[in-house]
């Protein structure tokens, strides 16, 4: 008996760090996890606001009521005793596999600015090849594609698409594409 308390003794200390260090990797997760949710519900609030699409508000509405949900559980995750550790450790682990919100928040985003951003830079990079047809065409003609390509210069060069971003870069870059997309409009 005096072995196996002897034993727990010399334990003890390694067993005290290691918690510390499973708190010290939590915490930081947690932080990690609410930032993450705080940029997706940000992102998809935004996009929500200017949407028309049935299907897509839909989607973001699912997302937001899941972000909503898993706000509160991160919010809430206790790092205390043994048990509030292996519950705080499930939760965790059940958010990292939920990366549906980020790709969700990515669909939409191709479908509201990289395509329409996509299809303005391919037609703003034919600038060239109308050039060769002017010969062809007449003064009216000439006058409408020189004010169509200007109106399109400003797309160019190329962005990468906003959807493939990593989600800390993605709300700048939202703002960024739509603006190009907006001068279009102006």
């Amino acid at each position: 008996m005096a072995a196996v308390a002897k034993e727990h003794a010399r334990l003890q200390p390694s067993h005290r760090r290691l918690e510390a260090a499973v708190r010290g990797v939590f915490a930081a997760a947690i932080s990690d996890r609410k930032i993450r949710l705080a940029a997706v519900r940000t992102l998809a609030l935004r996009l929500l606001n200017d949407l028309q699409d049935e299907l897509l508000v839909d989607r973001l509405g699912t997302v937001l009521t899941s972000v909503h949900a898993r706000s509160g559980q991160v919010g809430s995750a206790q790092l205390g005793s043994a048990a509030e550790l292996d519950a705080t450790g499930h939760m965790l682990a059940e958010i990292a596999r939920l990366t549906a919100f980020e790709r969700h928040i990515g669909y939409v985003i191709t479908i509201v600015v990289d395509q329409p951003s996509l299809a303005a830079e391919a037609a703003a990079g034919l600038g060239e090849e109308l050039d060769q047809l002017r010969p062809y065409l007449d003064e009216q003609l000439i006058g409408g594609l020189a004010a169509a390509r200007a109106a399109l210069q400003p797309l160019l060069p190329a962005q990468r698409p906003v959807a493939s971003r990593p989600l800390a870069e993605m709300d700048m870059a939202l703002s960024e594409g739509r603006e190009r997309l907006e001068s279009l409009n102006s």
